[in-house]
């Protein structure tokens, strides 16, 4: 995660992320470390896997399907899909 926020210089865009060092963590527990620092109560999940939207679930989190990712995704485990980066807003939004 590290390396993509600074080749994309967005490092500022992102109050706090967390990766997998590998210690059999799953995703979701990831995903609940991540909502306890940082005291979120209601949050989004954006991703692009069948993974992705299981783990945000099972982290209470709701979850936002990348369509231009890698991954098909049922629509039950969304609460939107979108087919651009650009699209984001309108999908959190409305």
């Amino acid at each position: 995660m590290k390396v993509f926020l600074d080749a994309n210089n967005c490092r500022d865009l992102f109050a706090d992320w967390q990766w997998n060092p590998g210690n059999g963590e799953v995703k979701a527990d990831l995903n609940k470390m991540i909502m306890k620092r940082n005291a979120i109560q209601n949050g989004i999940y954006v991703g692009d896997i069948l993974g992705d939207a299981i783990s945000a679930r099972d982290a209470g989190l709701k979850f936002i399907h990348a369509a231009y990712g890698f991954g098909n995704v049922d629509d039950e485990y969304c609460i939107a899909k979108i087919h651009s980066f650009k699209e984001l807003g309108s999908a959190i939004c409305g």
